[in-house]
């Protein structure tokens, strides 16, 4: 369990498969989270037999981010851990919009930095997102994330094609 700030981030249990079903099905949360709104509705079957299992692997966690008060409200994990290389790509999203906004992204972000380089021991962590995601490349930078590259026309959102940001923070950086 990481606790930072105002949240507690904690494994996802089976338990937590409805809630995460409602944010994944939910337009305007996964728009913000990926620029794209969902394809098909998630079922709980679904997050069974295929998310769950992959909530914590040697290339990938997942872990559920709670308010002090043991409210679930998010995802924060990582992907393609390589650790020789020792680096992984971070991901993140509030679910409950009511605590858009108000720093609990934030303190996720800075809590799981802290837990990847000190307990994983990884030297890079990368995240990327949209350029209409804002909100999100602001949080980043506030958590020591520097834009390192732009992927032209990458994403399509809202029948356009954007641009990938692709952001970076380093563990030297990051402690200071």
């Amino acid at each position: 369990m990481i606790e930072y700030g105002k949240v507690i981030i904690r494994p996802v249990e089976r338990t937590d498969l409805e809630i995460v079903r409602k944010w994944y099905n939910d337009d305007e949360i996964m728009y913000w989270g990926s620029g794209a709104k969902p394809d098909m509705m998630v079922s709980i079957d679904y997050l069974e037999d295929v998310w769950y299992p992959q909530t914590f692997t040697d290339y990938s966690v997942r872990m559920m981010i709670e308010t002090k008060d043991g409210d679930p409200i998010g995802i924060v994990g990582f992907k393609d851990m390589n650790t020789q290389e020792r680096r992984c790509r971070m991901l993140i999203f509030i679910g409950e919009k009511h605590c858009w906004g108000k720093g609990y992204g934030t303190d996720s972000i800075k809590g799981f930095l802290k837990y990847l380089f000190n307990r994983w021991n990884v030297q890079r962590v990368e995240v990327d997102t949209w350029d209409g995601n804002e909100r999100a490349i602001a949080a980043y930078k506030k958590c020591g994330f520097v834009e390192e590259g732009r992927l032209r026309k990458a994403r399509y959102v809202d029948g356009e094609y954007k641009d990938e940001i692709i952001l970076g923070v380093l563990k030297e950086e990051f402690e200071e």
